[in-house]
């Protein structure tokens, strides 16, 4: 059962989000927002995380009406795809290119409700390539950052 508006949480909208990379063909493991870990020994593996969350100026006088007010919520997804002293860079940037077309065919398949979640009403999303440091340790990695619109 999907949850309702009022049920409705940057939790639930991270684990759904999550849950829909489950099925994402290369990544090898998967971390909600409250499974975050630093140390890294699997990849690639995908973070979800909320990174901002913004009231929306233009609220509609629906939604003024029943005390709802509209939402702009950023989430992060990041895919670490290996350790920069690991595999060649050839063999991460041609997996790395796998995981982008996959990720990228998997939210532009995402209808309304997005994630299944009735109350987000509106998505945009780009993602580009980046690496990140954990520790002393780089990570050629993806980036998705998906904006919600929930009301």
């Amino acid at each position: 059962m999907s949850p309702t508006q009022s049920q409705l949480t940057l939790m639930s909208i991270c684990d759904a989000i999550a849950a829909a990379l489950e099925d994402v063909t290369g990544i090898a493991r998967v971390q909600s927002y409250d499974e975050l870990t630093g140390g890294m020994n699997t990849y690639p593996t995908a973070q979800v995380y909320v990174e901002d969350v913004r009231p929306v100026s233009d609220t509609q006088m629906d939604a003024l009406q029943r005390g709802i007010q509209r939402l702009s919520i950023t989430v992060h997804v990041d895919i670490l795809c290996a350790q920069a002293n690991g595999p060649g860079i050839g063999e991460v940037h041609g997996k790395m290119t796998e995981i982008f077309e996959d990720v990228v065919t998997m939210f532009q398949q995402q209808k309304r409700p997005y994630f299944s979640l009735d109350g987000i009403k509106r998505m945009t999303w780009h993602g580009y390539r980046a690496v990140f440091q954990y520790a002393n340790f780089f990570y050629p990695s993806l980036r998705f950052v998906l904006t919600l619109e929930t009301f």
